[in-house]
């Protein structure tokens, strides 16, 4: 007798499921409020949450490039190294 694969949807089902439950646990137990406040920022913010004009995001770029998290040349050497040009 084999055992198949479940069904796709109730595969998906479960998954959801559990991801539900993790998600709840971990705010059951958080007690900052910030931190709860991102979250459901996160969780219920739009889907694309802003359109940049051409100037607002080349001060996007600027900003997030002096925060030294990763440079514009930095971030194409990381890309290339899978296969993506930018």
């Amino acid at each position: 007798m084999k055992v198949e694969e479940p069904i796709l949807p109730i595969y998906e089902a479960n998954a959801l499921h559990s991801l539900q439950e993790q998600a709840a646990a971990r705010v059951y137990k958080t007690t900052d409020k910030q931190v709860l406040m991102a979250c459901m920022e996160d969780l219920f913010m739009p889907e694309m949450p802003c359109v940049f004009t051409d100037e607002e995001y080349s001060t996007e770029i600027a900003l997030s490039e002096k925060s030294a998290n990763i440079s514009h040349e930095n971030l194409r050497k990381e890309l290339a190294q899978w296969g993506f040009a930018v």
